[in-house]
């Protein structure tokens, strides 16, 4: 992993190490625009984005809260639906189950309800925030905290978190060197994805995180 310019913030009475390079940059997500995909070739057609694999559960509580959302989902948003009668979970209530090579919550480029995460479109057919509605490693992508260091790191996903040395994945968005084309936002990341960060680390942490970035970038 590259090394990070870093800055500090205490969360919850705990000091993590903040990836000051990655939040002041222009990424944004390119699903549907030119992404991708993460399997071993690359392959924007097919529209998979990161779901050609199962999204993990966080725990006993998400699992059954995905679940629920689940199965109330209206077809119209839901290409898989009918499959999904059969549970939406694995054997093991770990991960989202694959269909069609992917997520069963993937609607691929033919439905006519439209492309995308089903959960992310109810949502907002509902007036929902869709991290409301997103297993909590979707809403969190690209975002990662680190926790194999002495203290807790918020950065990017990297190849090698992927596993595999990073070698199981053509093409990775949030690395600017391979992927410029995902680092063209109009907003930097700590604004563009202020909700997310909100909900990681609070509102007081988040505001104290905005205040010391929104200096950085001022003294540029």
């Amino acid at each position: 992993m590259k090394d990070l310019k870093t800055i500090s913030l205490t969360v919850d009475e705990e000091v993590w190490m903040i990836d000051v390079e990655f939040l002041q940059s222009s990424w944004k997500c390119i699903w549907g625009n030119g992404c991708k995909g993460i399997n071993q070739e690359p392959d924007p057609e097919a529209g998979l984005g990161c779901c050609s694999v199962g999204a993990q559960m966080l725990d006993v509580e998400e699992a059954m809260l995905i679940t629920a959302i689940g199965r109330s989902l209206p077809s119209e948003y839901f290409q898989n639906h009918l499959a999904a009668k059969d549970g939406v979970l694995n054997s093991k209530n770990t991960a989202t189950r694959l269909e069609r090579n992917a997520c069963i919550f993937l609607n691929h480029p033919d439905f006519v309800g439209g492309a995308g995460c089903a959960l992310h479109l109810a949502a907002i057919s509902e007036g929902e925030r869709p991290m409301d509605y997103k297993p909590s490693v979707c809403w969190q992508l690209p975002l990662k905290v680190d926790r194999s260091d002495v203290q807790p790191i918020l950065r990017p996903w990297s190849r090698s978190d992927w596993g595999d040395g990073g070698d199981s994945i053509g093409w990775c968005c949030s690395e600017k060197a391979e992927a410029p084309e995902s680092f063209t936002g109009e907003q930097p990341v700590f604004i563009s994805l202020a909700a997310e960060l909100t909900a990681l680390v609070g509102e007081s942490a988040y505001a104290e995180l905005a205040q010391q970035l929104t200096k950085l970038e001022t003294n540029l």
